[in-house]
C-alpha cells in the first residue's frame, strides 16, 4: 500500500498564479504612481502660474496707487485706454534710484495676452526696464468723474490732466477656474 506524502514546494500552476497576481499589483501601483506624478506636476504648474499672476497684480496695484502729479505745473500725467496706461510714479522698486519714472502698462497681444510694464527714468540716469506683469489680460477700464461731468462712471479711456480715476479695473481673461472674466479693481489716486 502506498502512503500519501505531502509534497514540498509549489506546483507550476500555483507559481504561475502567484506571478500573475504580483504582475497585476505592480501594474496597478505603476499606474497609480504615474497618475500621482502627473497630478503633482499640474498642481505645481498651476500654483507657480497663480503666484506669478499675484506678484504681477500686486505690482500693478502699487503702480496705480503711486501715480503722482508732476511737480512742474502739478498736472497728473495719467492717461489710459483699453490697452495702455501711462503715468508718472515714484521709484516703485527699492533697487532703483529714487526719483520719478514714466510707467507704461500695455496689453501685448500674445497668446495669452500679457500686461507689459515699461519703466523709464525721468532723470538723466537712462534706466529703462521692461518686463511682463500679468498674463491672461483682456483690457483696462477707469472709474471716476472726468472734468465737466457730474457723475462717476466706468470709461474705456481716461485722459483728464487735472484728475486721475478713482479706480482702475484690470479685466483678466476667462480661465479654466472661472467661468466669467476676473476683474481686479484698484483704488486710484483720484485728484
Amino acid at each position: 500500500m502506498r502512503i500519501w506524502q505531502d509534497e514540498e514546494g509549489a506546483a507550476l500552476v500555483e507559481l504561475l498564479i502567484s506571478i500573475a497576481v504580483v504582475a497585476l499589483l505592480a501594474a496597478g501601483a505603476t499606474g497609480l504612481t504615474l497618475t500621482t506624478i502627473q497630478t503633482e506636476k499640474r498642481v505645481s504648474t498651476a500654483a507657480a502660474t497663480m503666484q506669478e499672476r499675484m506678484t504681477g497684480v500686486t505690482l500693478f496695484q502699487q503702480l496705480v496707487r503711486a501715480a503722482r502729479p508732476v511737480q512742474a505745473g502739478g498736472r497728473l500725467l495719467f492717461s489710459g485706454t483699453e490697452n495702455t496706461l501711462t503715468m508718472v510714479v515714484r521709484s516703485p522698486f527699492q533697487a532703483l534710484p529714487p526719483g520719478d519714472y514714466d510707467a507704461a502698462l500695455s496689453v501685448r497681444d500674445d497668446e495669452p495676452a500679457v500686461l507689459m510694464l515699461t519703466l523709464s527714468s525721468r532723470s538723466d540716469l537712462g534706466i529703462v526696464i521692461e518686463r511682463p506683469l500679468v498674463s491672461g489680460v483682456r483690457s483696462l477700464a477707469y472709474y471716476g468723474t472726468p472734468v465737466g461731468q457730474r457723475d462717476a462712471s466706468w470709461h474705456d479711456t481716461w485722459n483728464h490732466p487735472l484728475t486721475g480715476p478713482d479706480q482702475v479695473m484690470l479685466r483678466l481673461a476667462e480661465s479654466e477656474r472661472f467661468a466669467s472674466p476676473v476683474l481686479l479693481i484698484v483704488q486710484g489716486r483720484g485728484s
